[in-house]
């Protein structure tokens, strides 16, 4: 047996991922324990993978806005750089 909520592998079916088990007559989903343990450790896995490319993705767009402040204010004077009001909070 495994310690993944029923929940859980519902939520990651849903979602695609972890593939649809074989069923029984009763309608009982057929996983063996390695196949959910190692499904569902693929699943989280994937999941966090997804949102650390989020936040890369984000920090990418970020450096190349602060990227393009710095050549702004390079080119002009102290007075025209609004770097510190940009990032001020």
């Amino acid at each position: 047996m495994t310690a993944t909520k029923i929940e859980t592998v519902r939520y990651y079916e849903r979602i695609g991922l972890l593939t649809a088990p074989e069923r029984t007559a009763a309608n009982y989903r057929l996983y063996g324990t390695n196949d959910l343990n190692r499904q569902a450790v693929d699943a989280i896995a994937k999941e966090h993978l997804d949102e650390v490319n989020r936040k890369i993705s984000d920090l990418q767009a970020l450096r190349r806005e602060l990227d393009g402040m710095l050549r702004r204010c390079r080119s002009g004077t102290v007075a025209e750089c609004r770097i510190i009001e940009a990032l001020s909070p």
